[in-house]
């Protein structure tokens, strides 16, 4: 059976407001598809979709956006169910009740509808905003100054023998990093266990993306700021498996985007040491690993 080492890491850490997800400041390609109208019993197209430039300011700590669209400036408001969408009224005199909602994605930009309704008809039209042109973008006072602690952290004897294994080979973390920052470990069924380390495009070995976040100055335009995530493409996994006492290790590379394994190769033991399995493995699939990165990249 394999025994549990934790690796205890208590550590003090800011409390901070997720701003990766938060849209740029800047200029915006709006397409506004073609509208549908629904009334009692009917359903149709109606209009011609349109094509315009917008512009985009966050405010109050990313809780407001404003939207200018043909010189029209609307005030969207964060929602309090879904921190990746904002939504506002726009008024334009004619008693018509229209509302404008935006959604983020994980490429940044906007997706949303814009809906016109009276009490006999409702109007949808779909809304994407692409950036163009991106602005300085910064959230200044908006990270609470409070602290708390990172509850302590056990790797298992899977990742604490990663650990030593790349310590053994020269491998030290990034400064104000620590070796448990760049392992996650994935139980798996019985005495299995998995360890990944996540790789860049030239595979330095990178922490977690909270880790390196914790390593950037968030109140700084995270548009255009000095430093930006270094972002992973590849996962080396170290599958650890048992066989009466005996850990055999399935070293592997896995394509993030696909989720295909690229490369595999498996270690054996001398004698019953998980670190000679685990060198085997590693030996055996001969990733050219670059050094532990902070994670973040400098413009």
């Amino acid at each position: 059976m394999r025994a549990l080492l934790p690796l205890l890491l208590i550590s003090a850490t800011p409390i901070q407001a997720d701003f990766r997800q938060m849209p740029c400041n800047g200029t915006y390609a709006v397409h506004s598809g073609q509208p549908t109208a629904k009334a009692t019993g009917l359903t149709m197209p109606v209009g011609q979709p349109v094509d315009a430039d917008a512009s985009l300011q966050m405010g109050q700590c990313g809780r407001e956006m404003v939207v200018t669209i043909q010189g029209m400036s609307v005030v969207l408001n964060k929602s309090v169910m879904n921190d990746s969408t904002w939504s506002g009224a726009i008024n334009m005199g004619d008693g018509v009740a229209r509302d404008l909602t935006l959604s983020i994605g994980a490429d940044r930009n906007l997706r949303g509808a814009l809906v016109a309704q009276d009490p006999n008809l409702k109007i949808t039209r779909p809304i994407w905003m692409l950036l163009t042109i991106p602005a300085e973008t910064r959230f200044e006072g908006c990270i609470e100054a409070d602290t708390v602690e990172r509850a302590p952290q056990a790797l298992g004897a899977e990742g604490v023998a990663v650990a030593d294994m790349l310590t053994q080979r020269g491998f030290s973390p990034a400064d104000g990093l620590q070796m448990s920052d760049y392992l996650t470990v994935l139980d798996e069924q019985l005495d299995d266990a998995s360890v990944q380390l996540r790789l860049s495009d030239d595979n330095q070995i990178l922490p977690s993306e909270d880790a390196a976040l914790a390593q950037i100055d968030l109140e700084s335009a995270h548009c255009l700021g000095d430093n930006r995530l270094i972002p992973a493409r590849t996962i080396l996994e170290f599958q650890v498996k048992y066989a009466e006492d005996d850990p055999f290790v399935f070293a592997r590379t896995i394509d993030i985007e696909t989720s295909r394994i690229t490369a595999q190769a498996e270690g054996t033991p001398k004698g019953r040491d998980l670190g000679s399995a685990l060198a085997d493995g590693l030996d055996a699939l001969k990733p050219d690993l670059g050094p532990m990165s902070s994670g973040v990249t400098s413009n």
